[in-house]
């Protein structure tokens, strides 16, 4: 291979891995510890992203958090904060809404760049001797554009702990695991427009809406508020179940001590080894049923099914 076809080999590579680069959302990424074995309380909120929480066997904190941008200069806009108080240990995703003043002036004034639908396609990415972080293939905001971008959490907590969780977000999915073995975990969620999964936790009081709640092997009470969404809750004590124009399914452990109440506004409700009392009420669609060998007498007046049929299986 002669030298002229090695160089341009060559930068053609280099054009390619710049256009690929280029074509990735901008995002940073920081994992801090904190080495905290006496907290019984983790918090977090999010403006804007998904919230992992996984237990594990080691006696501190890991956190992971993802910043995800449309532009490297909105960037800035993602805040994160982590603070101790007391025995509480505290996340918070801050998402700052786009002002004018949070992107350099070069952006601002849109001065010697090129637009096509909104990305810059041409145009200098210096002022003078100031570099304004803007380069061919970014996303500069208009007006009308408010959301800079998300925030996710990664974070891993010491299982033998005794926590109180509660997490907030919005436009992002859940979770709250434990691992290998269940664990002394009493989690409050909400989300809007996000799934949430939980298992091997001792309660859970879970929000959503137009997304999924899953829940798997819970000892205590899980109650579940969903609106639009799929609620399916297994190998769970006492339930407190709704959701609206999506199937409700849900199946007790063996030792359940509680009962189950689930309300479908227009949707199939299905209860599976049911051990204690079912209250159950749906509008357009069917109840069904099957018991365990240890289960008091169904109360019949505390099932309905206005417009569909209650059936044992």
């Amino acid at each position: 291979m002669n030298k002229k076809v090695f160089s341009y080999f060559i930068l053609v590579s280099l054009f390619l891995v710049k256009c690929n680069a280029m074509e990735q959302p901008p995002e940073k990424e920081i994992t801090e510890d904190f080495h905290y074995s006496d907290i019984n309380v983790l918090t977090v909120e999010n403006d804007r992203g998904s919230i992992s929480i996984t237990g594990w066997d080691y006696d501190f904190f890991k956190v992971t958090t993802r910043k995800e941008s449309s532009s490297r200069a909105l960037l800035s806009c993602l805040r994160s904060t982590i603070s101790r108080e007391n025995n509480a240990f505290n996340v918070r995703g801050i998402v700052e809404p786009y002002s004018e003043s949070s992107l350099p002036a070069y952006a601002r004034a849109r001065g010697g760049i090129s637009l096509l639908n909104g990305a810059v396609v041409s145009g200098n990415v210096s002022l003078g001797n100031i570099t304004t972080g803007i380069a061919v293939g970014d996303k500069v905001p208009t007006q009308e554009v408010i959301n800079p971008g998300s925030i996710h959490y990664r974070i891993f907590a010491p299982q033998f702990l005794a926590l109180k969780i509660f997490l907030k977000t919005h436009d992002g999915d859940v979770s709250v695991k434990a691992y290998k073995t269940l664990c002394e975990w009493n989690a409050v969620v909400k989300t809007d427009n996000g799934t949430i999964e939980a298992e091997g936790i001792e309660s859970l009081d879970a929000e959503t809406s137009n997304k999924a709640i899953k829940v798997k092997n819970i000892l205590g009470k899980v109650c579940a508020r969903n609106t639009w969404g799929e609620i399916t809750i297994t190998d769970a004590n006492e339930v407190d179940a709704q959701t609206s124009y999506a199937d409700l399914h849900i199946r007790q452990r063996d030792n359940a001590t509680g009962d189950v109440t689930a309300v479908n506004n227009n949707g199939v409700i299905s209860v599976g080894n049911l051990v204690k009392e079912l209250h159950a009420e749906t509008v357009s669609e069917n109840i069904y049923y099957n018991r365990n060998p240890n289960c008091n007498r169904l109360r019949k007046q505390d099932v309905e099914a206005i417009n569909g049929k209650v059936i044992r299986l």
